[in-house]
């Protein structure tokens, strides 16, 4: 998997100064947005939102955990014990 997005050396400063001291060291996002394109067939439309894909194709679980790994340096998710 190649890397999703690129850290800002802003992003690693503010993560460093105002972030890392105060979240705990395992996060757990008990409110994700995973969505594949090959499951799209069974959604019921009028209860989906329209901007996700606008933003990216699919939101895969690994894509999600490599999100945490870029913007939490450090930190664990709930998948890395």
């Amino acid at each position: 998997m190649g890397q999703l997005f690129e850290a800002k050396e802003i992003d690693r400063e503010t993560y460093e100064e105002k972030l890392k001291s105060i979240l705990p060291d395992k996060l757990i996002d008990i409110h994700s947005h995973i969505w594949l394109e090959r499951l799209k067939k069974n959604v019921d439309r009028s209860r989906v939102v329209s901007w996700p894909p606008l933003v990216v194709r699919e939101n895969t679980i690994e894509d999600h955990l490599e999100c945490y790994r870029l913007m939490f340096p450090g930190k664990r998710s709930a998948s890395n014990r």
